[in-house]
């Protein structure tokens, strides 16, 4: 075959300027560069995946138990840091790539692919993910009312300066800070409101004083030698760390999907190993007293759903795995291990690389989308709502549903829901204000972008309305908790394929 055939001959060769621009994707034929961005995206989507969860979460929770931090506020930081550092580090990419060009061009799309991941990552928090786990459920999801109350609120304020912002097209310094004082403002709320339920409603000294004899107990627990199993609670993961090699040699399982004695060994193991952040979110009130034992000792059960895989789910899991394997390998000789069960006086050192490693996945992403933009009259925004946002949250879904089946969807959902706040306000807030503060307003200059990131915003918008009128609204009517059924769940379900089609039809009618 004539090599000629892969060459774009329209295009100056590949050299070191368009190898950082589009790691010269443009000097190939579209039939050759378009599978091979594809190809790219499935490897980083595998590779922020794998980094999160098997490095960067971990360091995060040795952080703060190492620093004891308050399980609270570890909750609204790190470890909703952990959850969204995807999204989060693909806005900060996209806005440092606009600062360095100055507003234009490819720097603008970077930063509009960013703005529109994280605003579609909300879409999928308020429909899809809790949508799902209610239908997946047996027993429907029952949701606590103040944390509830207080995430949704937080979003929702912070969404409408979002949108006001944008269709003003333009953010100085202050009006970014402004994001940042609504989540200290959150943090604050969140750091008061267990003391304030304890001065006026009584309770909570058990269950917070069990959490903390759990972080001292774990420090005690640092002796196993074979095996750390880290199960993240915060957003519903769940994750078995086992040497480093002989991790990666068993990664890949069994055709059939089995598991070997070894790993039925180790989960057994990790009943009493769990993340002490469980309650990090929902709060410590009376009320709920009774609730959080049942969820806690639901999720300290080991799994016990049987495995029905079909062999076209096996082919794709075990295609996946292989391409995980290859992924992983070199981030074990590279990032060392970080866990609470074995504590390492390295884990800052994995914290640090580990966000190393999530920027270049970031960047290599941003930059095969906004290379995509130019074959396809598709604009930054519309991949990053509808392709990057996907792409961030199936992991969480998946993960998700997968414990919703086990009885505790309620917290997953709910961490879902809160980990959105950190999306904004930090994703979006301290990249603008460090930007706008070093003398550069972050501008919408493009008016036809300025309206696809706008009408995404209002879908979001859309579904937050409609789902607090599901929980909040309808709590308030009958006097009981919020509850997430099997009709709410598909109401919701059925909210993303119309906000999702909504935003899909607005853009290619009045594109």
């Amino acid at each position: 075959m004539d090599d000629s055939s892969f060459l774009n001959p329209d295009l100056p060769a590949c050299d070191i300027s368009t190898f950082f621009e589009s790691f010269c994707l443009g000097s190939l034929a579209d039939t050759v560069s378009l599978p091979l961005c594809g190809f790219i995206l499935v490897l980083c989507f595998l590779g922020l995946s794998i980094v999160c969860d098997e490095f960067l979460v971990p360091s995060l929770e040795l952080i703060c138990v190492s620093f004891n931090v308050p399980e609270d506020i570890a909750g609204v930081t790190f470890m909703a840091f952990g959850s969204a550092a995807p999204e989060i580090v693909i806005n900060a990419v996209g806005t440092v790539r606009e600062a360095l060009g100055k507003g234009e061009g490819e720097g603008s799309k970077a930063r509009d692919l960013g703005v529109g991941a994280i605003i579609g990552s909300g879409i999928i928090a308020f429909s899809i993910i809790p949508g799902v786990c209610a239908l997946v459920s047996s027993k429907g999801l029952v949701l606590k009312r103040r944390p509830l109350v207080r995430d949704v609120l937080a979003y929702a304020v912070s969404l409408v300066f979002l949108i006001h912002y944008i269709d003003g097209g333009e953010v100085d310094v202050r009006k970014a800070f402004v994001f940042i004082w609504i989540y200290l403002a959150f943090c604050a709320v969140v750091f008061i409101s267990p003391k304030f339920n304890r001065k006026f409603f009584g309770g909570g000294n058990r269950k917070q004083s069990f959490v903390m004899d759990r972080i001292e107990s774990m420090k005690i627990e640092k002796a196993l030698k074979t095996q750390s199993t880290s199960l993240r609670v915060n957003y519903g993961s769940v994750e078995t760390q086992e040497e480093d090699v002989e991790r990666v040699y068993g990664g890949v399982d069994n055709v059939n999907g089995e598991r070997t004695g070894e790993e039925r060994a180790s989960e057994e193991r990790s009943n009493e190993e769990r993340s002490v952040f469980y309650l990090a979110w929902n709060g410590i009130s009376e009320e709920d007293d009774e609730d959080d034992e049942e969820d806690f000792e639901a999720f300290l059960r080991p799994n016990s759903l049987p495995l029905t895989p079909n062999p076209l789910m096996l082919s794709v899991n075990f295609s996946m795995q292989c391409l995980s394997f290859l992924l992983r390998l070199p981030l074990l000789f590279i990032i060392p291990r970080a866990s609470v069960q074995k504590p390492s006086n390295y884990y800052p050192l994995t914290f640090l690389l580990s966000f190393v490693w999530i920027s270049f996945y970031s960047y290599v992403l941003s930059t095969s989308i906004t290379y995509l933009t130019t074959l396809t009259p598709m604009s930054p925004t519309f991949y990053g709502t509808a392709l990057v946002a996907i792409g961030a949250e199936i992991p969480d879904l998946i993960q998700c549903s997968t414990v919703a089946k086990r009885g505790y969807g309620a917290m997953a959902v709910s961490n879902a829901l809160g980990s959105q706040v950190l999306n904004i306000c930090v994703g979006l807030g301290l990249p603008w204000t460090i930007s706008c503060a070093s003398g550069g307003n972050v501008r919408f200059k493009n008016a036809s972008d300025n309206k696809d990131l706008s009408a995404a915003g209002k879908a979001l918008g859309l579904c937050v309305v409609v789902f607090a009128v599901l929980t909040i609204g309808m709590a308030g009517y009958t006097g009981k908790k919020p509850v997430v059924g099997d009709r709410s769940g598909k109401i919701l379900v059925g909210l993303y394929v119309v906000a999702m089609g909504g935003f899909i039809g607005w853009y290619f009618t009045f594109k």
